[in-house]
């Protein structure tokens, strides 16, 4: 998939630093009704705006930047039993990755140059859950499917990031790819600058609806389960629907699992 011209969204780098800052400033009163000290805010404030400043420093220099998004989504297997002869089973070697990276693109326009490629397998929902619930070796968040997504990321070729050869030699409950459960983890690159590739990812979590990407939970303490849980808008629904053969019920997650070497001003 070529680059996307850049486009109108929620914020850009641009106008987004200037606007935050002032956010940021305005929020005191508000922090200390909260109960965050004056110290405490004084120290979250430099922090936030020394991210921002090194960004817009440095963020154009870091070059092709690969972030590795995971994507959690929850097939509803009762709607699906309720189909007469229909089976909760899917064909993972064939559905259209480079459809749903297009799709995604339009569904978040951060105004940033960014690239997005989908890899052409799904981790599927029986292997999620026994990595969660320890029945199968591996981390529970599946980062090792992620890591691998990364390392072909900067190998393989074409619209879509070819992954099933590794994929094979990790652990998972799918024996065949045409029989195994539906989808439940979604994995794809982003390709652009540092802080290109941030901006697009917390932008997709406020479109999601997670509050832990709000800017004013930067200033408050780690954010509980139910702040990470996103909601899964119908326009992506229907997508998944179509593309996977299931109905998807609205809850759903997004965390960043893999990168390529950050800027030096991060080490």
């Amino acid at each position: 998939m070529a680059s996307s011209p850049p486009k109108r969204g929620l914020f850009s780098l641009g106008t987004w630093s200037s606007q935050y800052r002032l956010r940021l400033r305005r929020r005191r009163s508000h922090a200390n009704t909260l109960g965050v000290s004056e110290q405490k805010y004084r120290r979250i404030l430099k922090c936030r705006l020394v991210f921002l400043d090194a960004a817009s420093a440095f963020g154009g220099a870091v070059g092709a930047f690969r972030l590795v998004v995971g994507m959690w989504i929850a097939p509803d297997l009762a709607a699906a039993r309720r189909v007469p002869g229909d089976s909760p089973s899917f064909d993972h070697g064939n559905f259209d990755a480079a459809a749903i990276g297009r799709a995604l693109d339009e569904f978040n326009p951060c105004g940033e140059r960014i690239r997005i490629r989908f890899a052409d397998d799904t981790v599927d929902l029986a292997t999620a859950r026994a990595r969660i619930d320890g029945a199968l070796l591996g981390p529970p968040d599946c980062r090792d499917f992620a890591q691998a997504v990364l390392t072909a990321a900067g190998r393989s070729r074409g619209p879509v990031i070819k992954v099933r050869e590794q994929w094979s030699t990790l652990p998972s409950r799918k024996v065949q790819q045409a029989t195994a459960a539906p989808p439940a983890l979604l994995l794809f690159a982003l390709y652009g600058t540092f802080y290109s590739t941030m901006i697009w990812l917390q932008q997709f979590q406020m479109r999601l609806r997670i509050r832990a990407a709000e800017p004013m939970n930067f200033m408050l303490d780690s954010p509980g389960k139910a702040d990470l849980q996103g909601i899964l808008p119908r326009e992506l629904s229907d997508l998944f629907e179509a593309h996977f053969g299931f109905a998807y019920r609205p809850d759903c997650l997004v965390a960043r699992l893999a990168h390529s070497r950050l800027p030096d001003w991060m080490q």
